[in-house]
């Protein structure tokens, strides 16, 4: 039984690994995809569908923790009780993961449309001494993707009736920027803003998809370790 002990805490140490690389991966894309999306909210105010998807990142990972502090408890003491409790954590854990993997494709296919109707209701209030925000975040997008509007330079056409352009839509910063110019950068900020966001949710998915399998060596352990609990207590 010793032998028996002794392997299993082996085992649930090499789990323990994993779950740790799951709460820290997850934390890092966590900060990675909720860093995108504070860094142009502004654009993206609308929606609150990533803001949603890194709190429940977070809930989950940490609720792995808190599984995985009671199965570490109830296989270092071999108690009945505890490894019940572990149990049904690794279970609700592993479907609170699923549903991570699930929300994250989902995200990835049904925000699109949204994020664009959002973004491109911005353009009017670029010029807003108010939302001073809006201005700085349309510069920033422009400036970091190399692009111009939300399909291209024509989008600005409903603020400024083709006589000009924000400045940062032209890769010059020596001439006035209007249609004509020749620096004008004629590819659309939307889909590189997009594919960079959902890599992000890519990402955030494949951790949690992965995670989710490696619950299945974790209700294993939880098994045997109730068998030898049981033994012990003969």
């Amino acid at each position: 039984m010793t032998n028996n002990r002794s392997t299993l805490r082996y085992f649930y140490y090499a789990f323990i690994l994993v779950i740790l690389g799951f709460f820290f991966g997850t934390a890092y894309v966590t900060v990675d995809l909720l860093g995108l999306y504070f860094k142009h909210i502004y654009l993206l105010y609308g929606s609150i569908s990533e803001l949603l998807l890194g709190g429940f990142a977070i809930f989950a990972a940490v609720l792995s923790l808190v599984v995985a502090t009671f199965g570490c408890i109830g296989i270092q003491r071999l108690s009945g009780q505890t490894i019940i409790l572990y149990s049904i954590g690794l279970i609700i854990s592993m479907f609170v993961n699923t549903g991570l993997t699930i929300a994250s494709f989902t995200l990835e296919n049904s925000e699109k449309s949204a994020h664009q109707r959002t973004i491109s209701s911005t353009i009017l209030l670029y010029n807003n001494l108010f939302l001073n925000e809006i201005a700085n975040a349309w510069d920033s997008v422009q400036n970091t993707y190399n692009c111009c509007g939300v399909s291209g330079p024509l989008d600005w056409d409903k603020l400024y009736h083709s006589e000009k352009l924000p400045q940062s839509c032209c890769t010059s910063n020596f001439a006035d920027c209007k249609p004509s110019s020749v620096y004008v950068k004629f590819n659309g900020c939307f889909e590189p803003l997009m594919e960079h966001l959902e890599s992000k949710i890519h990402t955030m998915a494949a951790v949690s998809l992965a995670f989710t399998i490696f619950h299945i060596p974790g209700i294993a352990i939880a098994y045997f370790a109730s068998r030898l609990a049981r033994k012990n207590a003969l």
